[in-house]
Order: C-alpha cells, then sequence, then structure tokens
C-alpha cells in the first residue's frame, strides 16, 4: 500500500488541507485509476508560505537569540527516487495532469511546471519520512510501511490516502 503522508501545516487544518479549498478556488477533477476522484485546486499567481511544525517549534526555541523565524515561499514534495514506487508516482501525477520536469536526470530536484511554487525532491522512501518528520519536506508518497517504521509514532505525519493501490509491500518470515 502506498500513502501520502504530509507534515502537520500550522496554518492549515487537515480538513483545509485536505480539500485544498483554502489554497485556491479554482477547482479540477482528477481521475486515478481506480474508481476515486480527487479535486485539485491551483491558483499559479499565489505563493503559499510553509512553515512545518517541527521549524516552527526550533523557532521558538531559538526565537529569544534569533527573533526571527525563517520561512520558505516553496512547498516541498517528496517523491521516491528509484524502483517501482518512483515510476508508479511519476505515473500517477501524469494520470493527474501533473508532469514532473526534472532537467537533468541526476538531479534530486525537480518542478511541476504547473505549481510554481513546489519544489520536488527525489529521495529514498525512509528519507522522505525523516525530512517530513525534520521539517525539511511539506508532503510526501510513501509507502505505508515506510510510515509504520521510520515514522516514530510522530502525530505530525498525517496519512491523506492510505492506498493508491500500488506499491504493495510483503513480509515474510524465516
Amino acid at each position: 500500500m502506498a500513502s501520502l503522508s504530509t507534515s502537520l501545516l500550522p496554518q492549515y487544518t487537515p480538513q483545509q488541507l485536505s480539500s485544498a479549498s483554502a489554497l485556491a478556488p479554482t477547482s479540477f477533477p482528477i481521475s486515478f485509476r481506480s474508481a476515486a476522484t480527487l479535486t485539485l485546486s491551483v491558483k499559479p499567481p499565489t505563493t503559499i508560505t510553509c512553515l512545518s511544525t517541527s521549524q516552527a517549534q526550533a523557532a521558538v526555541a531559538t526565537a529569544r537569540a534569533d527573533s526571527r523565524i525563517t520561512e520558505r515561499s516553496e512547498i516541498r514534495l517528496g517523491l521516491p527516487s528509484k524502483g517501482r514506487m518512483a515510476d508508479d508516482t511519476l505515473d500517477l501525477l501524469k494520470d493527474c495532469q501533473l508532469h514532473v520536469k526534472q532537467v537533468n536526470p541526476r538531479q534530486y530536484v525537480a518542478e511541476i511546471p504547473q505549481l510554481s511554487n513546489l519544489e520536488v525532491w527525489f529521495q529514498r522512501p525512509k528519507d522522505i519520512v525523516r525530512k517530513l518528520l525534520s521539517g525539511d519536506l511539506d508532503l510526501g508518497f510513501v509507502g505505508l510501511d515506510t510510515v509504520s517504521e521510520y515514522g516514530q509514532g510522530n502525530e505530525d505525519l498525517i496519512i491523506v490516502h492510505d492506498d493508491l493501490e500500488y506499491g504493495d509491500c510483503r513480509l515474510s518470515l524465516a
């Protein structure tokens, strides 16, 4: 099973994040390979400022010394860098009319031209979970098994979709 995981963004509730209505007024439906349909809202000229919970906590801890919080203007999305999970995730995004543009296949950073303030990071799945926890990534596609193993039971990880119908794993005991 594959999951879309996101770190908790303090300025939006989970309901606002899943509906995306707080992000933009323009909506269009996206059909997946299964019968499910997702409505994605996009407003290209708008820039969303993102500050993860971990960064906010670190900023509060150091605010006395620094008295300013560092914010990013882009949202960072973690995608698997290799293997079948990577291929299936890129296919899913293509089916959603979101083409990932990677200038050089050896680079680990890419973009989705339709989403101007989104930066794509290609990482190993376990590193995606770790970077979600540290606040380096805001969203990520990883398997539920990876979230369970490396998520450390952290309540800041929100599983938005628990089954994308690809990336199955098998547990074998010997």
